[in-house]
């Protein structure tokens, strides 16, 4: 600096390079970081500069600095260098600059808020008149704003300007479409299906999931209408899949199509759109007929978006103006593929949302889906694991009688996974006193001759109760449980009935009555649950046959359930003499493969079974199925 004085003065040329940069950074604002990112963000780009000696100057926004920011050091180097600083000296102008720099102007938000709004008011509003017959918008047109405004500014001065009696019976018409729509859905629940009825739970649950279903797709079209498709039909889609696994496919899709024609109705939606609706519930129930992994609904998640995808594109070709040429022809393929490829996302979406919320659709509507029914149908279940080892005789029991439910049940169109799984559990009750019942003694003395018939049933007739309360324990389903509850009915426990009766005949007593040696029931209310009670009956009278030849099976399973149908054990399920006749058939042929003839191995062959004897009948089928039906020792 020494050097550029002449003179103890200043020289000229360092006055006129200080004085050439102070002009310069006059016209270079250095802001705060605040200030710096508000005129960012601020829709005007222009900025206007206020020094302290009254001058005013408007600028851009893109040459105002940011005093912390990447561009402020290298924007005073060049300003030192163009003021025409010599370069041994602008170094030193730069670090003095730079070092603890302040920002050089502030933001005056009073002041500029007066200008903003100075200058609103001296804007003329510019006034545009509309003439009856002026067309506002042709098909075709892409919907601009101000279209926009003007289109809902017209319908409500038409609603205003006209009769009222047209607006209340347009809504009046509305409500009562949404009450026929809803007594529809009340009716179709009375015809095809009494029994949820009565069942509260499921009547509120179901209530609660259509109506919650029909306000997010009504908010979500009216919040973002640019999302037609995926929020105002995919929860359409998602009631039929949860209708789906809650009950069947054929409810899922009565209650689905009901509820998409209130959301299409409401959305003043055309009868093609509700199409589109009607395709992805009809694919989405059809693919979800039985769920047993999670890939079950992840395919119909798939099947459904691409079967939405194509039902859009066909309506496309009946609703929307996609003939044309130039931008409009352009706009509008690209709106269709746009919904299209939103109708498939919706669709993956509602696959993801039902997977996730699997365990909470079970509990809401009490059912179990295959997921769950093959997870407890798993030998290590530990209830299964507790019965195979406390009663082996029981848990051995049970598998046979699995596998006749299942062949029945599949043969008649039933449930064959859940019948499986219910009699798996059927007797689950008999670990809390396993001796008492003849499958799992092994000889020795039988517990029930020191018993009174009386006492004995108990016993016997306990097993029921205490197998609900087991799987109350380890939160079996309802719908599990229902199986050891009716799987003996309202039946005679004949072997100690007759006991009481041989007793009392002998003590010159009275006779007791019947009623009182039942099982307290209830009756099975389903196909699969009178499978159970039919084939129970007949696996524990079989191991009595002497000789299980093919001809004694076949009466000993038809006597049995004649007994069980003139004793109105189905009373309280819709199966019919047909289907009866059929599980008939499937047993007996399931048991004969049970009970199929072995080759008799000559005395001191290889086989051990040269050294047995085949056991003789001691007396009828028949008399075996009486006595031996309730397996008691």
């Amino acid at each position: 600096l020494r050097s550029r004085m002449v003179e103890n003065e200043v020289a000229p040329s360092w006055r006129a390079a200080v004085t050439e940069l102070m002009e310069l950074l006059r016209r270079t604002p250095v802001l705060s970081p605040e200030t710096h990112q508000r005129e960012q963000l601020s829709s005007n780009e222009i900025i206007e500069l206020r020094t302290v000696d009254g001058v005013v100057r408007r600028d851009h926004e893109s040459r105002a600095l940011n005093v912390t920011g990447e561009r402020f050091a290298d924007e005073m180097d060049r300003l030192v260098r163009r003021a025409g600083f010599r370069p041994d000296v602008a170094p030193a102008v730069i670090t003095r600059l730079t070092r603890n720099a302040r920002p050089t102007f502030v933001f005056d938000e009073a002041e500029s808020a007066r200008l903003q709004e100075q200058a609103a008011a001296a804007v003329e509003p510019v006034l545009i008149t509309y003439r009856e017959g002026d067309v506002l918008i042709r098909r075709g047109q892409v919907l601009e704003e101000r279209t926009r405004v003007v289109l809902v500014r017209e319908q409500r001065v038409h609603i205003a300007a006209g009769p009222r009696m047209p607006v209340w019976l347009g809504r009046a018409g509305m409500t009562g479409g949404v009450l026929v729509v809803t007594m529809a859905m009340g009716a179709y629940l009375w015809f095809f299906y009494p029994r949820s009825l009565r069942e509260p739970q499921k009547i509120v649950a179901v209530a609660a999931a259509t109506a919650l279903v029909t306000v997010i797709a009504l908010w979500g079209a009216a919040a973002n209408p640019g999302l037609l498709m995926i929020v105002a039909f995919a929860p359409t889609v998602f009631l039929a899949v949860v209708f789906a696994i809650a009950f069947d496919q054929r409810l899922a899709i009565a209650f689905a199509a009901l509820q998409g024609l209130l959301v299409c109705a409401a959305l003043g939606q055309t009868p093609a759109i509700y199409l589109v609706a009607l395709v992805g519930v009809a694919a989405a129930a059809w693919r979800l007929r039985e769920i047993r992994n999670r890939k079950a609904i992840l395919s119909a998640g798939a099947v459904t978006a691409g079967a939405m995808a194509v039902a859009l594109l066909f309506a496309a070709l009946i609703d929307r103006p996609l003939a044309g040429a130039g931008v409009s022809q352009g706009v509008a393929i690209r709106g269709v593929a746009i919904d299209a490829l939103q109708v498939g996302i919706g669709a993956m979406f509602v696959a993801f949302l039902a997977l996730g919320l699997l365990p909470v659709i079970e509990r809401a509507f009490d059912v179990s889906t295959g997921m769950t029914l093959i997870e407890l149908r798993d030998p290590k279940h530990p209830l299964l694991r507790e019965l195979a080892q406390r009663a082996p005789g029981t848990y051995t029991h049970s598998i046979t009688v699995a596998t006749l439910v299942e062949a029945a049940a599949d043969a008649i169109g039933a449930d064959g996974l859940h019948a499986y799984v219910g009699s798996l559990y059927h007797d689950i009750g008999k670990m809390n006193k396993p001796e008492y019942f003849v499958e799992n003694q092994a000889g020795g003395l039988n517990r029930h001759n020191k018993l009174s018939p009386a006492m004995s049933l108990l016993v016997i007739v306990g097993h029921v109760k205490d197998g609900v309360e087991l799987a109350r324990e380890y939160n079996l389903p309802r719908s599990i449980r229902s199986y050891i509850e009716t799987h003996h009915g309202t039946t005679l426990v004949e072997y100690f009935y007759q006991r009481a009766r041989e007793r009392a005949d002998e003590a010159s007593g009275d006779t007791p009555a019947e009623f009182g040696y039942r099982y307290p029931g209830p009756k099975p209310r389903t196909k699969e649950e009178a499978i159970l009670m039919l084939c129970d009956a007949v696996e524990s009278a079989s191991r009595a046959l002497g000789e299980p030849t093919p001809s004694r099976i076949e009466g000993l399973v038809q006597t049995l359930a004649t007994k069980r149908l003139m004793d109105g054990q189905f009373d309280e399920c819709d199966l019919t003499l047909r289907e009866l006749h059929i599980i008939e058939q499937t047993v007996i042929k399931s048991l004969n493969s049970i009970y199929h003839a072995r080759i008799a191995y000559p005395s001191g062959g290889s086989g051990e079974s040269g050294n047995k004897q085949q056991r003789k009948p001691t007396q009828p089928a028949s008399d075996v199925a009486a006595a031996k039906s309730e397996r008691v020792g």
